[in-house]
């Protein structure tokens, strides 16, 4: 669906899932239950809504089923003995149904947990998913579902989101409608499609906008999933040899050599000696004889 800001009265979630009494003879016993609420993407009028009682994912005969009208609406009467908690409402939507009005281009099917089957739509089908694959209780199975759908964490599955005019739920729910489109379409759903569903709208959750969605539709495989697409190989730049400059020597001053004053010897004076004079031996004269 292409998601629009609708301001159309909730005629369909207005009635709750509710048990009728009735009496009978002298004493009450119990009477069937009615389940009501609305098949939702926008408001799909002419999908096939049953109460899977033996929980094969198909709407056999004899099952409670009804067809969706204007607004979505369904009732379903079912035998007051049916314990709901373990079973899943089927919305089958065909290429004859509409949504808010305009044909269904490709058909798909959709489910809820029966405990809150007000609502029968692509996000309550995350519900369900968690609960037949990983086997979670229903309060569990809704918050792995938030999870999956990257919806705020309070969110509440029992919303009318169109009548709410919640963009971020009506964008994320058609993306969902397309995937099972794609991954289950009018096939019986298994765990494994509904797996693939499970998982295509996971990974791609977060990056549902307003912007985003009819991309993402489009892109989707034949089996529901996204294709990953093929790298292309980005050229490797050849690195370009960066010139290293050579370094420029820096001359390194010759430090001149400080000259060591040598010490100049003090002479020592040489004592001179003084020269003993030699007594000359004086000649005795010798006396001649006359």
């Amino acid at each position: 669906m292409k998601y629009s800001n609708l301001n159309i009265p909730l005629t369909a979630l207005s009635l709750a899932t509710v048990a009728l009494i009735s009496a009978c003879g002298g004493g009450s016993t119990a009477g069937p239950t009615t389940l009501s609420g609305a098949v939702i993407d926008g408001y799909i009028m002419g999908a096939t809504v049953c109460l899977d009682l033996n929980s094969n994912n198909v709407c056999d005969t004899g099952e409670p089923s009804a067809i969706s009208g204007s607004n979505g609406a369904y009732s379903l009467t079912v035998p007051a003995s049916v314990d709901l908690a373990a079973l899943h409402v089927l919305a089958n939507v065909p290429t004859t149904a509409t949504d808010n009005g305009a044909a269904i281009t490709a058909p798909y099917i959709m489910l809820a947990p029966a405990s809150m089957a007000m609502v029968v739509s692509p996000l309550t089908t995350a519900v369900s998913t968690e609960m037949k694959i990983n086997g979670l209780s229903v309060a569990n199975a809704r918050i792995a579902a938030r999870g999956v759908l990257a919806l705020p964490i309070d969110y509440d599955f029992f919303k009318d989101h169109v009548a709410k005019a919640d963009v971020t739920a009506g964008n994320t729910a058609s993306v969902m409608a397309a995937v099972l489109a794609k991954a289950v379409g009018s096939a019986t759903p298994t765990n494994t499609s509904l797996g693939v569903a499970l998982a295509t709208i996971k990974a791609n959750a977060i990056n549902i906008t307003p912007a985003t969605v009819a991309g993402l539709i489009s892109s989707l495989g034949p089996s529901g999933t996204v294709p990953v697409p093929v790298p292309v190989p980005v050229p490797v730049p050849v690195p370009v040899p960066v010139p290293v400059p050579v370094p420029v020597p820096v001359p390194v001053p010759v430090p001149v050599p400080v000259p060591v004053p040598v010490p100049v010897p003090v002479p020592v004076p040489v004592p001179v000696a003084v020269p003993v004079p030699v007594p000359v031996a004086v000649p005795v004269p010798v006396p001649v004889p006359a």
